[in-house]
């Protein structure tokens, strides 16, 4: 088995499939020299990061009990603001 291989089967291990999903667009953008080696380690992980975040976040909203995530655009601002002068 060769280290790509072994790579793969850990970042599976670990659960980092963001990370595993683009280890190929990364390999060739060092390869193709667009980006340096420390930048694209310093990237790389940053997808994974963010979904983690982002899972994390919805997470604590469905634990909440909230129905659905309503976010600024789902409300009706100048309905409410009508409502409040009277």
């Amino acid at each position: 088995m060769n280290n790509y291989s072994k790579l793969e089967n850990n970042l599976e291990k670990l659960y980092l499939n963001k990370i595993n999903d683009n280890i190929d667009q990364y390999i060739d953008l060092i390869n193709k020299n667009k980006k340096n080696f420390i930048d694209a380690l310093y990237e790389y992980p940053e997808g994974q990061v963010s979904f983690k975040d982002e899972n994390a976040k919805l997470s604590l909203i469905r634990i909440a009990g909230f129905p659905y995530n309503k976010t600024f655009e789902d409300f009706d601002l100048p309905y409410q603001a009508f409502q409040r002068d009277f």
